[in-house]
């Protein structure tokens, strides 16, 4: 069993939120990834996913980021805003035990707050680019790559 742990932060958009989920919950459903168990984690107490008149609270905590395989940050509310303590020490315990971490877009800034991008190459929303390189100096930040990659070994 291959365990998922994808980390939202309260007021995320639930439409925005689904593309960082519902890519693996549908190829689950379609059988190519039949031992995946995801799991929806708040990365803060009270965490809700909200959009369409919709808010739905987020059914884990931060303790299901403990055996999970691949940890997913799709996003983060804001780069001037610093992301809650509990959330970057879970971050930093499942890298040091194996973990795989990935962020997606201005996810990018809870991942770097939390060290793991430090001296590796990074990248975000084009828009949000600059602000990652200047917030985060020692990360290595890029305003010309579409992703990056990196694996983590302890």
């Amino acid at each position: 069993m291959k365990r998922l742990a994808v980390v939202v932060f309260n007021g995320a958009s639930l439409g925005a939120m689904s593309f960082a989920f519902g890519v693996f919950d549908m190829a689950a459903q379609f059988g190519e990834l039949p031992d995946l168990e995801i799991r929806v984690v708040g990365g803060e107490p009270g965490a809700a996913l909200r959009g369409g008149g919709l808010t739905v609270p987020v059914p884990e905590d931060l303790d299901a980021i403990r055996d999970a395989d691949l940890v997913l940050v799709p996003n983060w509310r804001s780069p001037a805003e610093n992301p809650p303590e509990a959330a970057l020490a879970a971050l930093r315990t499942a890298h040091d035990r194996g973990a795989r971490i990935a962020g997606l877009c201005s996810g990018a800034f809870v991942l770097a707050a939390a060290g793991l991008l430090d001296g590796r190459p990074a990248t975000t929303h084009w828009a949000m680019a600059p602000l990652l390189a200047a917030r985060f100096p020692a990360r290595s930040a890029s305003t010309n790559r579409c992703s990056t990659s990196t694996t983590a070994t302890s």
